[in-house]
């Protein structure tokens, strides 16, 4: 088995990218663990991609965005060929006005988890005009 731990910390209108790439055997359970928090106009973009069979993925990062203005861009790209099982989540916290959060359109024929609890929330279109 591996476990991996990030932290992410993005300060005052800071850019971070993030790219996780894994290559694993068929034989391997992974379970990466992260946690970012993005600050006032700070943005973070993170890649995961997976494209080789994996016996067990399961992860749950959590996107905390508590400055005004923060942005966070949420990216998988994923294959699960026969006998791999991934179970791949996400959980955005909106805690202030004017956060936005992007997420890619998924087409999968498994389910994918997201979890975002917005505490003050403002549409997209209206941060964008």
């Amino acid at each position: 088995m591996h476990i991996g731990i990030s932290e992410f910390y993005v300060e005052k209108n800071a850019k971070l990218t993030f790219t996780m790439i894994h290559s694993w055997g068929e034989n391997i359970a992974v379970r990466p663990r992260s946690v970012t928090i993005i600050e006032e106009g700070g943005q973070f973009i993170s890649n995961y991609v997976c494209m080789e069979k994996v016996k067990d993925v399961q992860m749950y990062p959590t996107t905390k965005l508590v400055g005004e203005g923060a942005v966070a861009r949420l990216n998988s790209i994923l294959v699960a060929p026969e006998g791999s099982h991934l179970d791949i989540g996400r959980k955005a916290l909106l805690e202030v006005p004017g956060t936005v959060l992007f997420l890619p359109a998924v087409r999968s024929s498994t389910a994918a988890i997201l979890q975002v609890v917005p505490k003050a929330f403002v549409p997209i279109w209206n941060v964008m005009a």
